[in-house]
């Protein structure tokens, strides 16, 4: 039988608690899980062009945040969340001002 969501989250909240603890191996392992869909989400709202470098970004405010993540199985939604929020943010600095 193949694993189902539940297990998936169960392993974040792992692995987000490792992570949350100090251990960059756990947060290695929540990047390489879900840099790809970070990716996506990013590519489809900016561009490919920007897409990497704000999948970094979303990282960087991710690993910086993650204290504030009190429930581990819910990284997925809150990692989403992040990328479009940050995808928006970026889009309002790229757009030319208009007077």
């Amino acid at each position: 039988m193949g694993a189902s969501a539940t297990d998936f989250h169960k392993d974040d909240a792992r692995l987000v608690a490792r992570a949350q603890a100090g251990e960059q191996a756990a947060f290695r392992q929540l990047f390489e899980t879900y840099g790809p869909l970070v990716y996506r989400v990013a590519a489809r709202m900016v561009g490919e062009e920007d897409a990497a470098d704000l999948t970094q970004d979303i990282f960087v405010r991710a690993y910086q945040r993650l204290s504030s993540l009190h429930d581990g199985q819910a990284f997925h939604a809150w990692i989403t969340r992040l990328a479009v929020n940050m995808a928006h943010d970026h889009l309002r600095r790229r757009k030319p001002q208009t007077f």
